[in-house]
C-alpha cells in the first residue's frame, strides 16, 4: 500500500512541484529570518551588557520615595511607556487605601533620578503630548502620543545602528522618518489655524470693549515692539480691524 502511495505523481495529489518549491522557499526565507533575528536579539543582549559596564550607576536619593521604594524598577517602566504620574501613584496604595507616592514625587524622580536614556524618552513623549494641549501628569491618555512613539522608535533604531545593530530596514526608517514628518506638517498646520482663530476672537473682543482711539495705539504699540525686536515683516496688517472695524465675527 505504501509504494502504490510512493507511486503517485504528487499532481495528483494536488501538490505541484512548483508548489512544493515554493513552500520550501517560503520555509528557507523564514529559517533565514529566524537566525537574523536570534542574532539581532545576542547582539543587543551585548551590546546591553557592555553599555552597563560603562555606565555610571544609577542615581539613588535616599530623601526621594520612589529611589527607595521597592516597587522602583515597575514605576520607572511604566514612566517610560507614557502612563501618566497621577494614574501610577494610583496603583500603590497603602493599607488605608491611600496613594504611597504622590504623583508630583514621581515627575520629580523622573525628571532627576532615572538613566539618561530612560528621561530623554519620557521627555520626548511629554514633549509631543504638550503640543495637544493635554496633561501628561494626570490625563486619561498620559504621554503617550503616536508621533512621540515614532520619535522613541526612530531614536532608538537610530542608536542601535551607532551600535552595529540593523534591527530596523532602512527603508523602513525612512517611512517612519516621511511619516512623522507628515503628522508634524499636519499638526503645525492645525496649530496655525488654531492660532488665526485665537487672534480672530481676541480682536473682537478688542473691538467690542476698546473705543477706537485705544485701538489705535494698540496698533502702534504691536509696531514700536516690532521693531524693538528687530522683525522687519510688517505684522500690523494682520491688525486692520481695530482700525478699520471690520472683525469677522465667524458667523
Amino acid at each position: 500500500m505504501a509504494e502504490a502511495f510512493d507511486n503517485v505523481e504528487a499532481a495528483e495529489l494536488g501538490i505541484s512541484p512548483d508548489e512544493r518549491a515554493r513552500r520550501q522557499a517560503i520555509i528557507d526565507r523564514r529559517s533565514e529570518q529566524g537566525m537574523k533575528d536570534k542574532w539581532a536579539q545576542n547582539d543587543r543582549t551585548a551590546v546591553k551588557k557592555a553599555m552597563e559596564n560603562i555606565s555610571p550607576p544609577a542615581i539613588t536619593q535616599t530623601r526621594c520615595k520612589i529611589c527607595m521604594h521597592t516597587n522602583r524598577l515597575w514605576v520607572e517602566q511604566m514612566i517610560v511607556k507614557g502612563y501618566a504620574y497621577l494614574h501610577i501613584s494610583e496603583q500603590l496604595l497603602d493599607e488605608d487605601g491611600r496613594p504611597e507616592l504622590d504623583r508630583r514625587s514621581i515627575k520629580n524622580h523622573a525628571e532627576k533620578h532615572m538613566t539618561l536614556e530612560e528621561k530623554r524618552i519620557r521627555a520626548e513623549l511629554d514633549e509631543q503630548i504638550r503640543t495637544l494641549g493635554a496633561n501628561e501628569e494626570a490625563g486619561a491618555q498620559g504621554a503617550f502620543t503616536d508621533r512621540g512613539a515614532l520619535k522613541v522608535l526612530i531614536r532608538k533604531a537610530f542608536e542601535e545602528a551607532q551600535a552595529g545593530l540593523i534591527t530596523m530596514e532602512i527603508r523602513d526608517m525612512i517611512q517612519a522618518i516621511k511619516l512623522l514628518n507628515d503628522m508634524e506638517v499636519k499638526a503645525s498646520d492645525a496649530r496655525a489655524a488654531e492660532n488665526e482663530e485665537a487672534l480672530r476672537i481676541f480682536l473682537q473682543a478688542v473691538q467690542t470693549i476698546c473705543d477706537a482711539d485705544t485701538q489705535g495705539a494698540i496698533v502702534e504699540e504691536v509696531q514700536r515692539l516690532r521693531l524693538r525686536a528687530n522683525i522687519p515683516r510688517e505684522i500690523e496688517h494682520a491688525l486692520p480691524a481695530l482700525t478699520t472695524g471690520e472683525v469677522d465675527d465667524g458667523s
